[in-house]
């Protein structure tokens, strides 16, 4: 007998009807204890929330009435957490292998995705009913309960299946456990060993060795896979260095002055596409090619559709999705660098570099010939398979076809996990945590280790600007000089749409300015190193120079990227660009004379001040 949880809104007087009604005839056909109905199933002393989540544990269905006003007083309570139907709704969607099914009363539709908040989007996925409460209702509610029942009985066979899966996999956790405490206990005994022996190999020679200019720390017991190298350089060599780095900082500096006045360039022009383009869109249905509209731009939003699975050949996986992405992850050493300097007195400097090495897993080949000591840090080199992205064609909106362009913009991904008998096929491949292994043990991996996983890119609705050409789409070529093509997971309309791409304008811009400035000041710091080099005789004298360059590297840097800036806008909007360079050449003009200032007004030995020398 199955037992049933019915939510409603009461301010919902058409919803309230029907589930009475629902709960009424489901009580007389499989007894009093078989439906969930919040007035009625309430038990004195407990919250409703906890109610709810005990009458979820016991309920084989699910049944969302959405009437008339449902979506609406939704909408009035998303900020209310005390949202109780919000909270039915969510919490059974939550529930793997509950289901729940949205029972829409005649005349009313079901809601859209982005009208639902993030908790309950997956019930638009979910397959519902419509019931008229007046009209054929006994044969509404049969139709339903048929379907409810054979589910339920897919539902049973399922929950055996995983059931027998789950005893399989805590079977192998516990074989796994057991090799792994094995494999402990004999990792310890060689590390007791390994341990005893450098006691004995330390106790007889000396803990760092000299080689050239360098000494090199022996690895401790306690860390055997780091040592330290320590070097020196004099305050000529540190000089040397800084000299030839003032060519390089010129180069760099010269470099920020283009990227800082195209950028704004590039700025202004694609906001003005953008700005053309949203006058210009026109919205159209994707359910149909219309050739009135071919030439123009236009926006779309509809489902996304694939004709067949997307198939990785070569494992045997397949996937109904847009997109099928195969990562390979290697496990190998890698190493990592930490240096720290000391100033000493006379200019020069001491290095000491800590080299460590750790096991981790990643994406692509790790050369240990170059590591600082390759030895007992080998990683194999190429890996077994390759990683790549298998794109379904075609991919159709309503009547139209995406182009490869357009699915490049396509890219939220989730992760698709793979059944425990993927694997059965595969001869050195095992399947754990939902992805392809390839080793002994993926509870203690070892260097050479793989492992594949999967993601796959399914958005359910796609919206997009463009220009229709045939049954496809092409990018708009703006009169201002950019061209418009935006792509969008989801339902957004055109005002969405042109509002996020100049955002994104804005952001880039400035990220963009950013760059500019950060290579003038890096170029104006180099190109004065020298001066800060030449003072590390005296290590805190030298630290103060340093600290007065960088913020006069700094100011300048602000200044001229500000002029910079004005300049460009000169080509684009005159009036504004002639103000924004006023203004940047009057600040700099208040700096000069306030550095004259103080050279003027700077007190002289004998407690006055100095005058400028009349000629």
């Amino acid at each position: 007998m199955p037992n049933f949880f019915i939510s409603y809104r009461r301010r919902d007087q058409d919803g309230k009807v029907l589930a009475h009604m629902i709960f009424r005839e489901l009580r007389r056909r499989y007894g009093e204890q078989s439906a969930f109905l919040d007035v009625d199933s309430r038990s004195p002393g407990l919250s409703f929330t906890t109610k709810v989540d005990q009458a979820l544990k016991v309920t084989d269905v699910v049944l969302v009435i959405i009437g008339p006003a449902w979506l609406q007083l939704l909408t009035e309570r998303l900020e209310d957490s005390r949202d109780l139907v919000r909270y039915e709704v969510a919490e059974s969607l939550k529930r793997i292998g509950l289901p729940v099914v949205p029972v829409c009363l005649s005349g009313v539709e079901m809601p859209r995705l982005h009208q639902l908040p993030d908790e309950l989007k997956d019930l638009v996925r979910r397959d519902g009913v419509t019931f008229d409460p007046f009209q054929d209702f006994d044969a509404h509610l049969a139709r339903l309960l048929s379907d409810v029942e054979r589910e339920l009985a897919t539902a049973r066979d399922a929950a055996a299946k995983l059931a027998a899966e789950r005893a399989a996999k805590e079977r192998v956790a516990a074989e796994e456990r057991a090799a792994k405490t094995a494999a402990a206990v004999e990792t310890a005994e060689r590390a007791a060993q390994e341990t005893a022996a450098s006691v004995v190999v330390l106790s007889r020679s000396p803990s760092t060795l000299t080689s050239g200019g360098a000494s090199v720390k022996r690895p401790s017991s306690t860390l055997p896979d780091s040592f330290s190298a320590t070097s020196n350089q004099s305050w000529f060599s540190r000089l040397f260095e800084s000299i030839k780095s003032v060519l390089f900082g010129f180069i760099i500096f010269l470099i920020a002055f283009p990227v800082l006045f195209l950028n704004e360039g590039r700025a202004v022009r694609t906001a003005r596409s953008l700005t053309e383009g949203a006058g210009a869109v026109v919205s159209v249905p994707a359910d149909a090619v219309n050739a009135a509209n071919e030439g123009k731009l236009v926006h779309v939003s509809s489902a996304v559709a694939t004709s067949n699975p997307l198939v990785d050949d070569e494992l045997g996986v397949q996937a109904q999705a847009v997109k099928l992405i195969r990562t390979v992850e290697m496990y190998q050493w890698k190493e990592h660098e930490k240096s720290e300097t000391r100033k000493k007195l006379g200019g020069g400097t001491e290095t000491i570099k800590t080299y460590t090495y750790e096991k981790e897993w990643a994406d692509a080949p790790i050369d240990s010939a170059q590591f600082q000591k390759p030895e007992g840090h080998e990683n194999p080199g190429q890996f077994p398979y390759e990683a790549k992205t298998i794109v379904a064609d075609p991919v159709t909106v309503g009547a139209f076809t995406l182009s490869a362009e357009q699915l490049d913009k396509l890219n939220d991904a989730t992760n698709l996990k793979l059944d425990a008998n993927a694997a059965d096929q595969l001869p050195n491949l095992k399947v754990a945590d939902g992805r392809f292994y390839k080793g002994a043990n993926p509870g203690t991996p070892a260097i050479g280790d793989v492992r594949i996983s999967y993601q796959i890119v399914n958005p359910v609705q796609v919206s997009l600007v463009a220009v229709q050409t045939g049954a496809t789409f092409a990018p708009y070529q703006a009169k201002a000089g950019d061209t418009v093509l935006l792509v969008e997971e989801g339902t957004h309309n055109t005002t969405e749409m042109f509002k996020a791409a100049q955002d994104a304008n804005t952001v880039m811009t400035w990220i963009l300015r950013a760059v500019g400035f950060f290579l003038m000041f890096l170029g104006l710091f180099l190109a004065f190193r020298p001066i800060a080099v030449s003072g590390t005789v005296v290590p805190l004298f030298g630290s103060m120079l340093g600290v007065g360059i960088g913020v006069f590297a700094s100011v300048i840097a602000v200044v001229l990227s500000f002029i910079t800036i004005a300049i460009a806008w000169i080509f684009v909007r005159p009036l504004l660009g002639i103000t924004l360079l006023a203004l940047a050449i009057a600040c700099l003009v208040w700096l000069i004379r306030r550095g004259r200032a103080k050279t003027v007004q700077r007190p002289s030995p004998s407690g006055g001040r100095s005058h400028r020398r009349r000629g």
